[in-house]
């Protein structure tokens, strides 16, 4: 098993090496989901990986942002520079770059980042098509899932094990980017999520608190159990925070993975300092035996304990002033008239180098103390002499100047060697052809209308009234709850619908997806709405034969990744986040997000059970968070598939662009969520029939500024 530490400085990188961490992820200038980190220079990587790898030790470089038309060419270059160098392996979010990573950059590692949101098998396979060596998973994922996902998948799998965890369903978060501009999914995310807001339902508002701030994780308590799971990797989060943190934290974990036997205990002295080493003041296990609750948020403060000077020091004097060696063993051979010769050994790594010849000494010979004394100063590489062997024959003389050269080339050859041999032992990939568990689906054709998604009856209804021109596509548990209403109203006005998938799926969800999906005989039913990879994934895995369409939350960034896509589906949303302009550098057939409130974000805490309790019995119901400029933002709970979903203050509106030719009335994508009936009537009639828009606050959101 693997323990992951995370690096933000080279200090950093420095002390994860010394606590004795088997890999090290890290980030360079560009294309990181951690923008505001120190982060590495292009030379530094380069020297890390070589210094890892004296001591055994991984590099992963994380490439975790999505990647624009404009920057395809720039950051093949950029991994390029660093596969040269010897980089054990990416971790990339980004379809495209994923796609055409095994052949670009083949024994490479590629590693499918947390944000490519993984919550299942089908995921995971739909990533193992694609040619992943590792899947880094959903944190909110359970033990017994994560179980039956390396069971039935057979990869490498990674989750985490301690730091600071995204309220966002596996950190897939718009809040920032749609509020402030500041996307994390180009690493640059603001942490709205940490402000303090109030819960409002009905006529009840919750005391202000941080009910979206997610207590920071300590798993440290788990090991034996998911070390018995089969995991590959445990990866700690924090390449934010300061080298001392990443030292310590390793030291830490290192220290029980290697006792995790039947007497496995955590010391309450460890613990506690964990808990004073850049953490928040409350901590938890995570999701691995817990599905969400209100004893898993920080709801009275985000904010961080009190580091404790002493164990900083402490950490600084113990791992980060202290140089790392590996012991080796040197033989030195001085006879008269015959070449010196030195021999340094590692392991079964030997090498020798070959000085002048010796000649007898004039005046006075040199001492077995002194050649010691030469060869024995290793100070400025990685390797520390335990055993030094000398064959000194009297009277021999030797200037001080050869035995500096030869411990000089001696240690090079030794470093080369030892390079060379980590080298040829590098994983070389799964062995698995990209492509081989999907074939590319037959298209199905259909005539190219509006998508309209509803969330309830009363806007389902409204739908219906223009339901020739265009295609309706009910909200999963509506499609579920209300059948027999759609099933009539559909067949009565010759309707055609999609069913729109729900933003979350999990493995207790399959019987649900498959029975509205696979078992579903519905003439009227055209096809489905596809909001990730697990449900890309089980469809695909189905052979799925109606029309299928790709949401906008599975990104399109740019032409590799939308080549990808439409080898497995129909049709495809544009991704919010890109302007007018980048979307047209990609492709122009795309639906377009012309109306609508944008999810903010999915959550598998539940809001509503934080602030009060569980309303899962009053079904499908809207509330609000306010926060502290009054700002009301709509929360769905969707408490069929046991998540919430955060929606933006106000509707994005593209009336104008459509109005105006700019978007094709065909590819328009209409979206509501509170609305009600006459609201729905009205903002359809709008963009349908080219009426008026109704009085209400409105935004363009990306259309213009795009993201950095």
């Amino acid at each position: 098993m693997e323990l992951l530490s995370p690096a933000g400085s080279f200090e950093a990188f420095i002390g994860a090496i010394n606590a004795g961490c088997d890999a090290v992820y890290l980030g360079g200038t560009r294309f990181g989901a951690r923008a505001f980190a120190q982060n590495f220079t292009d030379e530094e990587i380069l020297r890390a990986i070589k210094y890892a790898h004296l001591f055994n030790v991984k590099v992963y470089l994380t490439v975790n942002t999505l990647i624009k038309e404009s920057e395809w060419d720039d950051v093949i270059s950029y991994i390029d520079i660093f596969y040269k160098g010897g980089l054990d392996g990416c971790i990339l979010q980004d379809f495209g770059l994923i796609s055409v990573f095994p052949k670009l950059f083949p024994g490479l590692e590629c590693h499918i980042s947390t944000q490519a949101f993984a919550t299942g098998k089908y995921s995971v396979r739909f990533f193992k098509n694609l040619g992943a060596n590792r899947v880094v998973l959903a944190r909110e994922l359970s033990l017994s899932e994560i179980k039956e996902i390396k069971r039935s998948e057979g990869i490498e799998i990674e989750t985490f094990i301690h730091g600071a965890m995204c309220y966002a369903y596996s950190g897939n978060c718009l809040f920032s980017s749609c509020l402030g501009g500041r996307s994390g999914n180009r690493g640059r995310c603001a942490g709205p999520c940490r402000l303090e807001y109030s819960v409002i339902l009905d006529e009840h508002e919750s005391a202000p608190g941080f009910y979206l701030s997610m207590k920071d994780q300590c798993a440290l308590s788990l090991l034996p159990k998911l070390t018995a799971a089969s995991i590959d990797s445990l990866k700690i989060e924090g390449r934010m925070k300061k080298p001392e943190y990443a030292a310590f934290v390793t030291h830490v974990y290192r220290k029980y993975l290697d006792n995790s036997g039947d007497s496995f205990k955590v010391a309450k002295d460890d613990l506690n300092k964990l808990k004073h080493m850049y953490i928040r003041s409350d901590i938890g296990e995570g999701y691995y035996f817990t599905r969400n609750g209100k004893d898993m948020i920080s709801v009275k403060s985000p904010a961080y304990a009190g580091t404790d000077e002493s164990l900083m020091k402490e950490t600084e004097r113990e791992f980060l002033k202290k140089n790392k060696t590996l012991d080796i063993f040197a033989f030195i051979s001085v006879k008269a008239g015959e070449n010196i010769t030195l021999t340094f050994g590692y392991g079964d790594i030997y090498v020798s180098a070959s000085g002048k010849s010796v000649l007898k000494a004039e005046k006075r010979a040199t001492t077995e103390s002194e050649i010691a004394e030469k060869i024995l100063r290793l100070g400025d590489t990685c390797f520390s002499i335990k055993d030094l062997q000398i064959v000194l024959e009297e009277g021999c003389f030797v200037p001080a100047s050869h035995l500096n050269e030869l411990r000089r080339e001696c240690a090079d050859k030794l470093t080369d060697a030892i390079l060379c041999a980590y080298e040829e032992k590098r994983s070389t990939g799964t062995g698995l052809k990209p492509g081989s568990i999907f074939k590319e689906r037959t298209k199905v054709s259909l005539e190219k209308k509006p998508i309209v998604f509803v969330n309830s009856t009363e806007q389902f209804l409204a739908a219906s009234k223009f339901g020739r021109k265009c295609y309706i596509a009910p909200a999963a548990e509506l499609f579920l709850s209300k059948r027999d209403q759609i099933d009539k109203i559909a067949k009565e006005k010759d309707l055609k619908l999609f069913v729109s998938l729900p933003y979350v799926m999990r493995d207790c969800d399959e019987a649900f997806i498959r029975k509205i999906t696979i078992d579903d005989n519905g003439d009227y039913i055209c096809g489905a709405v596809c909001q990730n990879t697990e449900e890309l994934g089980f469809l695909l895995s189905n052979s799925y034969s109606k029309a299928l369409i790709c949401a906008d939350s599975l990104y399109v960034w740019n032409h590799v990744s939308y080549e990808l896509l439409d080898k497995y589906c129909d049709y495809m949303i544009a991704p919010l986040e890109l302007s007018a302009k980048e979307l047209f550098q990609i492709k122009k057939d795309m639906f377009v997000f012309s109306y609508g409130r944008i999810p903010l974000m999915n959550t598998a805490n539940c809001i509503c059970k934080t602030a009060f309790s569980c309303k899962k019995e009053e079904g499908v119901k809207f509330m609000h968070l306010r926060d502290r400029k009054n700002i009301l933002f709509p929360v769905k709970r969707n408490c069929e598939f046991c998540f919430n979903t955060i929606f933006n203050s106000v509707p994005t509106s593209l009336h104008e662009e459509v109005t105006g030719g700019k978007i094709d009335r065909e590819s328009m994508v209409l979206s509501f969520t509170d609305e009600g009936e006459s609201e729905t009537a009205e903002i359809l009639n709008a963009f349908l029939n080219n009426g008026e828009m109704p009085g209400i606050d409105t935004t363009k959101a990306y259309r213009k500024r795009g993201v950095e």
